[in-house]
């Protein structure tokens, strides 16, 4: 079983199930980056990855799915934060334990709606491939772990075409 955890929570939520249906799409969404659904909490996930970089894509799509479905029904009031970090898990009956998931929980509480952020250790397993964008890193104290930690926010967002110019 993979040891990088990852911790999603939904918050806000004004669900119609006809159009979101956080269950299927988060899980699949989660599946197709080679994760798993450790378990539910509420509206929210926490899903184990073997990899920071397939966990970073995956709650990247997670943002852009969902931002999509809003520009579509501007009724839909759906908005998530996503924290992850990398690290050794304790593994007893499916689940999943210790102060990596901790820490995950933290910095995902530690979001802002529609943020995904990460911690350091995690950006430096998915950095070498040069393709996800980081934002300025934050100092953060979380709750009930000693000393700040720093976590980066994921720059998930399209940015708009540059416009151009004809010589």
């Amino acid at each position: 079983m993979p040891s990088i955890v990852v911790e999603i929570i939904v918050f806000q939520v004004e669900r119609v199930v006809a159009i979101w249906d956080p269950e299927i799409n988060v899980r699949d969404t989660i599946t197709q980056n080679y994760g798993f659904v450790v378990k539910e909490q509420g509206d929210g996930f926490m899903a184990a990855f073997s990899s920071s970089r397939d966990a970073i894509i995956s709650a990247i799509a997670i943002q852009k799915s969902l931002s999509e479905l809003r520009n579509n029904e501007e009724t839909l009031n759906i908005h998530i934060r996503i924290g992850i970090n990398t690290g050794e898990a304790i593994i007893e009956n499916s689940d999943y334990f210790g102060r990596a998931v901790n820490e995950a929980a933290r910095i995902s509480a530690e979001a802002d709606s529609e943020e995904v952020l990460v911690s350091g250790v995690s950006k430096r397993m998915a950095d070498s491939a040069g393709d996800i964008e980081f934002g300025e890193p934050k100092e953060l104290e979380l709750k009930r772990l000693f000393g700040t930690h720093l976590v980066y926010p994921v720059n998930w967002r399209s940015k708009p075409e540059e416009e151009k110019t004809v010589d």
